[in-house]
């Protein structure tokens, strides 16, 4: 018997987010070690927390090969037996459908490799156990699930983990098969921009280390829920949610298939009296987050996701530094200062035509709306005069 924990190695990477899982391995064998092998292989499908399990068998010799998997001290219904010749193999499979457990509750499986000896009627009449492992499951999860970023980040989630019988320490630590593949769901942040909506706020792509077609069907489930402390009135929340994209025009970041955004969905608006962005819809709003005209400073944005059920709650903050704010008379980008008259300066009723030639004076005078009105009307006045004349 020998016991080799299955560790899960530390990914030195930054901005690389993974829950520690392991199985500590417990082997005991009743046969030959050369003779027999068993390799096991746990499969995640992470978006309904659900796993399988494949068990392969490699004798020497001519067997009768029956499995047994036991998942917290309870037998999975579907026993089968196969025959295997010289040099062979047999293949069991413990479909989701039949363990009808979910990863997270996994405390121990075992695995029971037996020898079967068939009568007449090629029923069991007795077995023989080969070989049994037992996997102990062992969980630290790191409790911290609020993360500052200026790149992307990358949340990694188990997704297929594989180990064998072999004993021999020499033997295990040359061979290649145990081992851990992850699913992948990378975050690359948008940087804002002043003077538009800015709606998308992360690009996503995802990829599975194996079993890259499963990926929509099995295990992703991302979502994002609400983006936090903006400078915005009444410190209002705005919505989030992914928005897939398709297939037409595929985008790539850093080698990475970009399949989707987290983009906001309230819309938002600069009001002129107010000096402040505020959430709601009129004639000049639009989905996204619009700085406010006026603001210079730096902007620490805090989005809560949903990543899994593993990642289930983070908050992923980035931060940018405006330097100038989009208007302002003096030092804006756009040198323009915004403001409202409380009465109407101008009947709704009234309509003036301004030409082209006319806005020198908007530039090398600075007149007013007011002024426009009464360039205008003495140019009528003066075009009145001029036609009665003739």
């Amino acid at each position: 018997m020998v016991n080799v924990p299955i560790v899960e190695k530390q990914n030195i990477e930054s901005n690389v987010i993974t829950k520690n899982i392991s199985f500590f391995k417990e082997v005991i064998l009743t046969s030959e070690k050369n003779n027999h092998k068993i390799f096991i292989e746990i499969k995640r499908y992470i978006k309904d927390d659900a796993f399988s399990v494949k068990v392969t068998h490699f004798s020497k010799y001519p067997k009768f090969i029956k499995i047994n998997l036991f998942v917290n001290d309870q037998i999975i219904d579907l026993q089968t037996t196969q025959k295997l010749k010289y040099d062979d193999f047999a293949i069991f499979y413990f479909p989701f459908t039949n363990i009808k457990q979910k990863f997270s509750e996994i405390k121990t499986i075992k695995v029971i490799s037996y020898s079967v000896i068939l009568n007449g009627e090629n029923e069991e009449e007795k077995n023989e156990p080969l070989i049994t492992m037992n996997l102990t499951k062992n969980e630290n999860l790191n409790k911290t699930n609020e993360f500052s970023i200026n790149k992307e980040i990358n949340f990694k989630t188990l997704k297929v983990i594989r180990m064998q019988s072999i004993v021999d320490e020499l033997e295990y630590y040359n061979n290649d098969y145990d081992k851990e593949f992850y699913n992948n769901v990378f975050l690359f942040p948008r940087s804002l921009k002043q003077g538009i909506h800015n709606e998308v706020l992360f690009d996503v792509a995802v990829t599975n280390d194996i079993f890259q077609n499963e990926i929509f069907e099995r295990d992703f489930l991302l979502d994002g829920l609400e983006l936090q402390n903006l400078p915005i009135e009444n410190d209002e929340i705005l919505k989030l949610s992914f928005s897939k994209n398709s297939d037409l025009e595929p985008k790539w970041i850093l080698g990475k298939k970009i399949i989707g955004q987290i983009k906001i969905i309230d819309q938002t608006y600069f009001d002129i009296e107010k000096q402040k962005t505020v959430k709601g819809i009129n004639s000049y709003s639009k989905p996204g987050f619009l700085i406010p005209h006026n603001f210079e400073g730096l902007i620490t944005l805090k989005s809560k996701l949903f990543i899994n059920h593993e990642h289930n709650i983070v908050f992923v903050n980035f931060s940018q530094k405006i330097h100038k704010p989009f208007l302002h008379k003096n030092n804006g980008i756009v040198k323009l200062l915004l403001s409202s008259y409380r009465e109407k300066e101008i009947n709704e009723l009234d309509h003036f035509l301004i030409k082209n030639n006319n806005f020198k004076y908007v530039f090398d005078e600075n007149i007013d709306i007011n002024g426009l009105k009464n360039l205008y009307i003495k140019k009528e006045d003066e075009e009145d005069e001029i036609t009665e004349k003739n």
